[in-house]
């Protein structure tokens, strides 16, 4: 199904970006850089909220193709 795997992908893109800005979070926070590691830590939050939102429209890409195969049965 077509939705779920672009929501899938989008998982995998979100988690890639949240562990990217982990990485610069600590080096930030190793260095004392204030910005850089509050700009790390709003790059980590918005990888949360694009993961939540693609597992999501995955779920209901999931649920919907369940309703469908259950009215074809």
């Amino acid at each position: 199904m077509r939705a779920s795997s672009i929501a899938a992908s989008g998982m995998s893109q979100a988690a890639d970006r949240f562990a990217r800005a982990s990485e610069r979070l600590v080096r930030a926070v190793s260095a004392g850089d204030e910005t850089d590691a509050l700009d790390a830590r709003m790059d980590q939050m918005e990888a949360e909220t694009e993961f939540k939102a693609n597992a999501e429209s995955r779920r209901v890409a999931d649920e919907t193709m369940g309703a469908l195969l259950d009215i074809l049965v």
